[in-house]
Formats: structure tokens, C-alpha cells, sequence
């Protein structure tokens, strides 16, 4: 008899986890800020399948964490399409992860950083994530951390701020907002 040998994945403050139907990805196109927490974000399911598969294979997150870049369909804010592992990350004096920054995407490239994928042994929110996600202007922050019992956690959280307050389309007026994750 094989052992299934595929970890659980739980979601954590407040994310949630679930396969994408058509008619939540016709709600996720439809979404506003004004409708409040949790914003839908769709992720592809080979991006999803890539990210669960660095968590399990990351053998101490503590000391050597990973980064993902997290690119978002063009036009379409809360889709992810494709991700990139970013190389070049250390943890600076205070025990903040950074990494060798990026130039941003030309407005006619099909897509953009929308946001980045942590494996670094947590998956609390804190205030130096918010800060970061609105100086680096990435949208979503995944945190996923492989437990002893080999379940996966993850943690999803979406900020968009704007200057008019909630009277624009995406903006969660900076707060950060859990997500819903829709794996399609």
C-alpha cells in the first residue's frame, strides 16, 4: 500500500483556500473594496502547484527563507499568472527579508508585480509587511510555512490604498485585508 504522501494545506487569519468556479471568477472580475474583506484573488493552478512544492522542499525557512515574485494578469488586479523564485534575499539588521529590487514592468508588458510568496518559518502578518506593501506597491502577500505534521499553512493578505478613499475599484484604502484564494 503507498502512502499519500501529499501535505494539507490550512488557511490562517482569516485566508481561504478553494478551487475556482466560473462563477466565483465572474464575482472575483466583479469584486470592489466596497464590499469588504475577503478580496477574492485568483491564482493559477501551476503557480499554486510551484509555490506548495518550494514549501515542501525548503529544509529550514528560518535560516534560508525564499521569496517568490508574484506576477498579476495586466488589467485583470487579482489574477496571478506566473511567479519567479527571487535569488538575491537576505535578512537585513532588525531581521527584516529583502531582496535585490526590480525595475517595474513597461505599462505595455502583458504583466505586473502584483505582490510576493514568503516560506520563512511563519505566516503572522506583522506592521513591517504592511509597510513593505505599500513602499514596494505590491498588492498581495502569501506566507506559507511546511509544520512538523507536514500540513502547509498559508496566510493571503491584500492591500491596495488610493487618494479617494474606497471610491476606486480594487482599493482596500490601504488596510490589509485577508484573501480569499481561488486556485484555478
Amino acid at each position: 500500500m503507498v502512502e499519500n504522501t501529499t501535505p494539507r494545506v490550512f488557511s490562517a487569519d482569516g485566508t481561504e483556500i478553494q478551487k475556482c468556479s466560473y462563477n466565483e471568477e465572474i464575482l472575483c472580475n466583479d469584486w470592489s473594496g466596497l464590499r469588504g474583506p475577503p478580496v477574492p484573488v485568483i491564482i493559477d493552478k501551476a503557480v499554486w502547484d510551484e509555490l506548495i512544492s518550494a514549501t515542501i522542499s525548503t529544509p529550514d525557512p528560518v535560516n534560508k527563507p525564499r521569496v517568490f515574485r508574484l506576477f498579476m494578469k495586466r488589467g485583470k488586479p487579482r489574477h496571478v499568472i506566473k511567479t519567479n523564485e527571487i535569488k538575491e534575499i537576505w535578512r537585513n539588521s532588525r531581521g527584516v527579508i529583502r531582496w535585490k529590487k526590480d525595475e517595474y514592468k513597461e505599462r505595455s508588458e502583458p504583466t505586473r508585480k502584483g505582490g510576493n510568496a514568503f516560506i520563512h518559518g511563519d505566516v503572522k502578518i506583522q506592521l513591517v509587511d504592511a509597510y513593505w506593501m505599500g513602499k514596494e506597491q505590491t498588492d498581495l502577500r502569501i506566507s506559507m510555512v511546511k509544520e512538523q505534521n507536514n500540513e502547509i499553512r498559508v496566510s493571503a493578505w491584500w492591500s491596495r490604498g488610493g487618494t479617494s478613499g474606497l471610491s476606486g475599484k480594487h482599493e482596500t484604502d490601504g488596510e490589509l485585508w485577508p484573501v480569499k484564494l481561488l486556485i484555478k
